[in-house]
């Protein structure tokens, strides 16, 4: 039963495969001290077990080869890495969670001590070197320190969290995703191991392990054992106060307003006379979702529900030549009437609504409805054009 959870965890996502590995090394490292104690039946059961966790691994790191290293184009040329000590800030976004008050409605993405998500290839790292951001860094180290030093006590459950945190730590930094719904699942990973601290009650049979045990138990590192309560608590308070600032703010507004637009799309029967057209694809799925209509995007030349960030072909951007040769493309050349979603509105030089001059002397573009307010996603509001047929 554990080797299946373990493999359909794998299977979820990268970040899911992560954490996966690190609770199989887990695994591993209890039976082979268990093992030493002679306390691992080898039977039936357990043959099946390893025969299937050979097995099932095997596929998913094939799949992660075939499909996730061969099309990630989210790895964008444009993107730069960002400074190392940068990355390691992720530690106090999980930890510390508290967001920016000034952001308003849109707090979303952001924290007390400002974080960049995308770093240009050019980027001056100085720029980033204030007072607050020396401060995270040194309170994130302060954090895995205690942390490290409390697990210390059961090596295995040390090496798990030590493990699952420098290779999250190098894979956010290979992938460049540096969003911060996915820097807070360093703050899941100090929660499975804590969990895993308190239910193993092993004694460790191993000498490496034990060496490394003992690395922890001198004095010098006493008040770092009596400081694990008192920061555990803080880091608590201050997840529940961020946590419930984050459902007063959902209260007040909306995240997102695809369900207005779906709705209003419905209401009019345009997912059944107009084929959809979506821009920035990320953005445009939501309404595919909430339609249950397969919506065209641009970005990878196809119909789908939804975007697909390991195409390929996908590419991160399009230019508003090829946005509106996507609408003529339909209207002249397919006879279909088009709505073309967008979370930006389509303006001139002049900052005006484009005009039908800048389209072909076919096809004609009017603007339907804008769905625009005070979000907490800010790129989730959204504007509705036609295209059609001159008659």
């Amino acid at each position: 039963l554990i080797t299946i959870l373990i493999l359909i965890l794998a299977n979820h996502s990268i970040q899911s495969t992560i954490f996966a590995a690190s609770l199989s090394l887990f695994i591993v490292l209890d039976l082979i001290n268990g093992n030493l104690k002679n306390k691992i039946i080898i039977d039936l059961k357990f043959i099946l077990a390893i025969v299937l966790f050979i097995t099932g691994w095997s596929a998913v790191l094939l799949s992660h080869y075939f499909i996730t290293l061969k099309n990630s184009s989210y790895i964008g040329d444009g993107i730069g890495y960002a400074p190392f000590l940068m990355n390691f800030k992720s530690i106090w976004n999980a930890f510390i969670p508290i967001p920016d008050f000034k952001a308003g409605a849109a707090f979303w993405n952001t924290n007390i001590i400002n974080y960049v998500w995308y770093y240009p290839k050019t980027i001056d790292s100085s720029i980033l070197n204030t007072t607050p951001n020396i401060i995270a860094i040194i309170i994130s180290a302060f954090i895995l320190i205690i942390i490290s030093i409390k697990f210390s006590n059961k090596p295995i459950v040390l090496i798990t969290f030590l493990l699952n945190t420098i290779v999250y730590l190098i894979f956010l930094e290979f992938s460049r995703i540096y969003f911060l719904r996915y820097q807070g699942l360093f703050f899941v990973i100090f929660i499975y191991c804590y969990w895993l601290y308190s239910n193993y009650e092993e004694e460790v049979n191993l000498n490496f392990l034990t060496s490394l045990s003992s690395i922890f138990k001198s004095k010098l590192f006493s008040f770092c054992r009596k400081a694990f309560s008192p920061m555990l608590y803080i880091i608590l308070l201050v997840q529940v106060f961020s946590a419930y600032y984050a459902f007063a703010k959902e209260i007040k507004y909306k995240f997102t307003m695809s369900q207005d637009v779906a709705k209003y799309i419905i209401t009019n029967n345009l997912n059944k006379t107009h084929v959809m057209i979506g821009y920035i694809d990320y953005a445009a799925q939501t309404i595919a979702a909430h339609t249950k209509t397969k919506m065209y995007f641009p970005q990878i030349g196809h119909y789908n529900y939804y975007q697909e960030p390991f195409n390929k072909l996908r590419k991160p951007e399009i230019t508003t030549s090829e946005l509106i040769e996507s609408c003529t493309n339909f209207t002249e050349k397919q006879n279909k009437s088009v709505l073309l979603v967008l979370n930006f509105p389509v303006n001139d030089n002049n900052q005006q609504l484009i005009t039908n001059t800048m389209l072909s002397a076919n096809t004609s573009m009017t603007f339907l409805q804008q769905f625009t307010g005070k979000t907490i996603q800010q790129d989730e509001q959204f504007y509705l054009y036609e295209c059609k047929l001159k008659r």
